[in-house]
């Protein structure tokens, strides 16, 4: 899909397509994918995607576990949600630095790179400091007004 988009992307037409690629940090092999797409110009725009529950949009647990047991179509009763919430928040993830060297590639490519979910001060300025210049979605107003005073 990626591939077709970018060929559509360079013809002469009206409308030009855009890949947008959003990264889930805990999904470890999206950095080698990432690097590659970016390098091969297949990409428009990437986001750094957070969802481990106890923050983000996941801030809640009673709404994390209500959207896990959506998803798998079972009543909450149904899932060992204890575990699969020890197991989420354990999970390694994509580092600052892998983030980091990311973002510098997208910015060498003039490539937009957001941050997603934001709901914390302290997430912002490490978003700022690997470089992110959008945030996506803030999760709060208070989030959403940091992110403006920050320049996001």
């Amino acid at each position: 899909m990626a591939e077709l988009i970018k060929d559509i992307h360079s013809r002469n037409h009206l409308i030009h397509h855009r890949f947008h690629l959003r990264i889930e940090i805990d999904n470890l092999d999206a950095y080698e994918i990432a690097e590659e797409m970016i390098k091969n110009g297949k990409v428009h725009e990437i986001s750094f995607m957070d969802h481990t529950p106890g923050q983000g949009q996941y801030r809640n647990l009673e709404i994390y576990r209500s959207t896990i047991a959506k998803y798998q179509g079972r009543d909450q009763d149904e899932i060992q949600m204890e575990q699969l919430l020890q197991e989420q928040m354990e999970k390694k993830t994509l580092s600052a630095a892998q983030m980091q060297q990311l973002t510098k590639m997208a910015q060498e490519r003039k490539i937009a790179v957001a941050s997603h979910d934001d709901d914390t001060e302290e997430k912002m300025a490490l978003n700022r400091e690997i470089g992110v210049t959008i945030s996506e979605f803030p999760v709060t107003l208070a989030a959403a007004r940091k992110a403006k005073d920050m320049g996001f």
